[in-house]
């Protein structure tokens, strides 16, 4: 098996565990979404719009809203918007995971896979 494939299968498994209590904490109406991560546009602040812009013909852009209570992260570390979007930049391709509020309006978390060491 390649580099990238082992990559994508410990990807899937580290983001497997995260789902789980997503399910768990957020309840059955809320939503998780597998992104790309150059496909989001984080709000300038932690609270304010995120936008999703996928590169496909005929899908729109979405708007949803990010509040204080938004989470952001890293593999399983808590970061500021900002620190979210450098490793954005620095890591376009990365899953993303988009949890929204039951309201399918706001963002419950957004969670950046874990970046491997040797890959920073």
């Amino acid at each position: 098996m390649n580099r990238i494939g082992r990559l994508c299968i410990i990807t899937a498994a580290l983001l497997a565990i995260p789902l789980a209590s997503v399910a768990q904490t957020r309840g059955p109406h809320a939503s998780t979404h597998e992104l790309q991560a150059s496909w989001i546009t984080l709000p300038p602040t932690e609270s304010g719009a995120l936008s999703v812009i996928r590169n496909c013909d005929g899908c729109a852009p979405v708007s949803l809203l990010t509040t204080a209570s938004t989470t952001y992260e890293v593999g399983d570390q808590r970061v500021s918007v900002a620190e979210l979007r450098a490793q954005f930049a620095l890591h376009p391709n990365s899953v993303v995971l988009l949890i929204l509020e039951p309201d399918q309006q706001h963002v419950a978390r957004v969670q950046m896979a874990a970046v491997p060491a040797n890959a920073r």
